[in-house]
């Protein structure tokens, strides 16, 4: 695999002296390497409220947020051996958008009792995608190797020994990477003077 596969992110330490070298990508410790990246985000709300009258008030609100960045190895996991581990050519970009809406309206209905209505939902939508089209292809290093199951993905070194090999974990983006989330919610809090009844449902989908 010498001169196909990326080198290592890091200089392989010796498993007898335990002694880290130094990385321009990742903070050494005695036990392994761990990659940074910086990620960016940004956060937006707006709410209205509204006096319907001195006994019944509803607001609503709105939220946004948005995140982007680059894993520099797999998804959620960040594989460590002593010899080292192969970050994911061009890295890997995830993208995440977040809408919230929620309305409340609440009514006095008699000085000791009260009515409290609120709904709501939440739509959040998540994108992974290689940070170059084609980079997790084996004919991006001519790897002409095709194992039991055929395919065209980047071969993978899965090797969490001491033989001086590296560890390589490479996604697969065959099919795409994505997760979709939808949750509304609604509820009914009904208060008579110390005691409150309530009632709440969700759905996820």
């Amino acid at each position: 695999m010498n001169g196909l596969v990326p080198l290592p992110n890091h200089t392989p330490f010796s498993p007898i002296l335990r002694e880290p070298q130094p990385a321009s990508n990742s903070v050494s410790s005695i036990i392994k390497q761990v990659n940074l990246q910086d990620n960016s985000s940004y956060q937006t709300r707006a709410r209205v409220d509204y006096s319907i009258s001195d006994n019944s008030k509803i607001y609503v609100a709105y939220d946004f947020q948005h995140s982007n960045g680059r894993n520099p190895q797999q998804l959620f996991y960040s594989p460590q051996q002593p010899f080292g581990e192969i970050n994911t050519p061009n890295g890997i970009l995830g993208e995440d958008f977040s809408h919230t809406a929620s309305m409340n309206f609440t009514r006095v209905l008699t000085s000791s009792l009260t009515n409290e209505f609120y709904v709501g939902v939440n739509l959040n939508l998540g994108h992974n995608s290689p940070g170059k089209a084609g980079s997790y292809l084996s004919s991006s290093i001519n790897y002409p190797y095709q194992g039991i199951y055929p395919t065209l993905q980047y071969p993978q070194l899965y090797d969490y020994g001491f033989d001086g090999l590296p560890l390589g974990l490479f996604p697969d983006y065959s099919s795409k990477v994505f997760q979709h989330k939808f949750v509304p919610n609604g509820g009914d809090n009904l208060t008579k003077g110390d005691r409150d009844a309530h009632h709440q449902g969700w759905w996820l989908s």
